[in-house]
């Protein structure tokens, strides 16, 4: 749902709806906190409104969540493998690429 409110502000912003967009982005934050492509979007408006403090802190969080993303993709991504080379040390994975 916090992606339907992003992206109805991103269609606000560009008829120059600008406190329907920033409504909007404030919606699918409070909607999704975790929602990143938001942050970024309203903090890309905050900049040009020239509330820069707001944007900035906007940004720190995208960069936030996008590090966090990243580390538990890394997480996931070594935890397959170390599956697969389990697998492997056991024979197994050489049966079922067959």
């Amino acid at each position: 749902m916090g992606r339907a409110y992003h992206l109805r502000a991103l269609v606000h912003e560009k008829l120059g709806e600008t406190e329907r967009a920033l409504r909007d982005f404030d919606r699918a934050i409070e909607i999704d906190p975790e929602y990143g492509a938001a942050y970024y979007s309203r903090a890309m408006m905050r900049e040009k409104l020239g509330q820069a403090d707001a944007a900035f802190e906007d940004i720190r969080m995208y960069t936030h969540l996008t590090e966090k993303n990243l580390s538990e993709f890394a997480s996931e991504n070594n935890m397959w493998q170390s599956r697969h080379l389990a697998l492997e040390a056991s024979g197994i994975a050489d049966v079922m690429s067959r």
